[in-house]
């Protein structure tokens, strides 16, 4: 079962049952095919596991773009509030008061509602945090159509 180094008796035992109960599967059918089957199993995973280790080498020079996380999930959700919009004939307008700093426009109102069906980390921290990511995203949205 083991196929080399130290097994401790405990791990062999497991093994030696899992051939056992393989062994009663009608598509394995014998104590010797489970052992083959366990063997075939552990050699392609260990297949596997090489070739995600040098995947992981290849990608390890490759740099993405600095900064912040860009939201990109939240383009869609934008796309679906302007959709919201336009079906019920409003203007999604949105933007910053130059006073208070408050949200203010009909798409600034209609994110901080349907923002509150988003679980707690997806939302945004503040009112001027949600403004800003709708505008990043009406800003990428107009630029993809």
């Amino acid at each position: 079962m083991a196929k080399g180094g130290f097994s401790r008796s405990q791990e062999i035992e497991v093994a030696c049952r899992l051939a056992q109960i393989l062994s009663e599967d009608s598509t394995v059918g014998s104590l010797a095919a489970a052992h083959a089957y366990l063997a075939d199993f552990g050699d392609r995973a260990a297949m596997i596991a090489s070739a995600c280790r040098s995947a992981a080498k290849r990608l390890e020079p490759i740099k993405g773009k600095g900064g912040k996380h860009r939201y990109d999930w939240y383009d869609e959700f934008t796309a679906v509030l302007v959709e919201i919009c336009k079906q019920n004939k409003i203007e999604p307008t949105v933007g910053l008061d130059r006073v208070t700093g408050e949200a203010v426009g009909v798409l600034s109102a209609v994110a901080s509602a349907f923002e509150r069906l988003l679980l707690p980390s997806m939302r945004s921290r503040t009112p001027s945090a949600m403004v800003k990511r709708l505008q990043r995203s009406l800003k990428r949205i107009g630029q993809k159509s």
